[in-house]
Order: structure tokens, then C-alpha cells, then sequence
């Protein structure tokens, strides 16, 4: 079947459980579609999904915002909004819930399993306190590392005085992480800035240590979406651009083009490709 996460304001039709605001809404579905159980989970406040993943017990991992502090399903809250990481049963019944944060906003944008049984989580972070150090100013990359016991094995911010968004990240094969997201600073951990906002991805060691990084660009906007790390060891990642110039050849005009980029293990442009037309792609 199929798992969806997002968010409902919604208390009727095919919702139950809302708490009130947006709550984080988990679906279930079965081969053919039909609606086998679904999971309001939350507080007052505004609080969704933006990632899941299913588990080898047949359960979920939820990777979540929420706004709501310290009511309804939200434990523990440290302010205004968090990484909220959600276990959920076979059937989506809560079997433990981790808040992860400072008293500014985080928004997680992707979670998975990792090989040691733990969890990786990235978004986004604007604090300088809890359980957030090293912020670099503004907004920056927030990727944390959450053991097999639920307690926060390491944390690290990445980014400049710019804003820096993540989007995607997944471990790869010899244990570290690869993180994308876009990135307009122009100091701190970034450098070769090319303009407005770029491609910024991340290699990461099993501690979160940088191993190497690598702007993607041209002298408009590029914002990623994922990244995958490939068979040969390299690494796909796809977003889109307004850019026909640096790193970006092709594109076809108007506002935006889709652009998949394809790299090598250590991070280096081995072709890329704008697909799109004169509209916005």
C-alpha cells in the first residue's frame, strides 16, 4: 500500500482526532487506495509533516514542525516552533514523540532510519539555545542525529549569515550523510557563492564533521528539492533554475526550468540538464 504525510486543518470527511490549527495528518491507504487508517496528531496550534518513512517493524517514523507547545500530542516543547520526530505503530498509534529545538524556529524538511538503527534528521534552524549550537546567523541547515534510544547523539548547523535552506539528505554508503538545500550566503561555511540563491550540498562523516561541500549555480536563483546518492558512488540531485549562465546551460527561458544535476562521489558537476519550456517549470 501507501503512506502519506502532510498536514489538515480539517475535522470531518476522511479527518478525525484534529486538535485545532494544522495538525500533522498520516494516511494510510492499501493497494487500490482505499483509506485503511488515518492519524491526526498535535496540539492547538499549526504543526504538520513534512517526511515519513516506513520501519522494519512495519511502523513509521515521522519527521514534523510543530508550533503547538506542550499540549495535545506536543511534549516537551522548547519554543516557538521544532523538529518534532513521531514514532508510529503499524496502525499509527503514537509509541513515542521527541521535540528538538531552541526557543526560535525549526522546520524538519527530511527524516530516515539510519544503518545503526537511529535516526537523521535535517530542516532548518534560527536558534542559538536548547539543543541547538553554532548557528552562524539568520537562518541555517539544522541536521541531528537521534540514537536508537531516542536521545540526541550530535547535532550540527551549517550555513553563513545568509539564509540557508535544507531540503533533502540521506546517508550514504560508507556511513556519512549527503545534505542539499540552497544557500545565499556568502561566508561562514559557504564559499564560491555565485549568486542569488545556490545549490549547497553538504558531505557529511558518520559525526557530522564536513568532508566536502560544493555551490551549484548561476547568477539567478537555484533552489534543490532531493538528492540521491547513485550506484557508481556519485550523487543526483534535482531542483529547479532561473540561471542560464555558470553552471547551467540550456535553459529554456521565462521564469524557471526544472535542473537535474548529476555528481561525482566527491561532489563535481559530470553533466547537468534543464528541462522546462518558456513558462515557469
Amino acid at each position: 500500500g501507501y503512506v502519506i504525510a502532510g498536514y489538515s486543518s480539517s475535522n470531518d470527511g476522511d479527518v478525525s482526532g484534529n486538535h485545532g490549527g494544522d495538525d500533522a495528518w498520516v494516511v494510510k491507504l492499501d493497494s487500490v487506495g482505499n483509506l485503511q487508517w488515518q492519524k491526526s496528531l498535535g496540539g492547538n496550534n499549526n504543526d504538520a509533516a513534512t517526511a515519513i518513512q516506513q520501519l522494519a517493524d512495519g511502523g513509521y517514523i515521522v519527521g514534523c514542525y510543530a508550533i503547538s507547545e506542550n499540549n495535545g500530542d506536543v511534549f516537551m516543547s522548547h519554543g516557538a516552533a521544532e523538529f518534532w520526530v513521531v514514532k508510529l505503530s503499524a496502525t499509527g498509534s503514537i509509541e513515542w514523540s521527541l521535540c528538538l529545538g531552541g526557543q526560535s524556529y525549526e522546520y524538519a524538511h527530511d527524516i530516515h532510519q539510519t544503518a545503526d538503527g537511529g535516526f537523521i534528521v535535517g530542516g532548518n534552524t534560527f536558534s542559538v539555545d536548547g539543543n541547538v549550537t553554532g548557528n552562524h546567523g539568520n537562518m541555517d541547515y539544522w541536521v541531528v542525529k537521534i540514537d536508537t534510544i531516542q536521545q540526541l547523539e550530535w547535532q550540527k548547523t551549517l550555513g553563513g549569515t545568509g539564509t540557508d535552506l535544507l531540503a533533502s539528505l540521506v546517508q550514504t554508503n560508507d556511513g556519512g550523510y549527503i545534505v542539499a538545500g540552497s544557500s545565499a550566503s556568502i561566508n561562514g561555511d559557504v564559499t564560491d557563492h555565485i549568486g542569488g540563491n545556490d545549490f549547497w550540498i553538504i558531505k557529511l562523516n558518520s559525526s557530522g564533521l564536513i568532508q566536502w561541500h560544493k555551490i551549484l549555480g548561476g547568477s539567478g536563483n537555484e533552489v534543490p528539492y532531493y538528492i540521491q546518492q547513485t550506484s557508481d558512488g556519485g550523487y543526483f540531485v534535482c531542483g529547479y533554475t532561473e540561471s542560464n549562465d555558470y553552471d547551467i546551460t540550456g535553459n529554456h527561458g521565462g521564469f524557471f526550468d526544472g535542473w537535474v544535476v548529476k555528481l561525482s562521489s566527491q561532489g563535481d558537476i559530470q553533466w547537468q540538464k534543464a528541462l522546462g519550456g518558456s513558462g515557469w517549470d
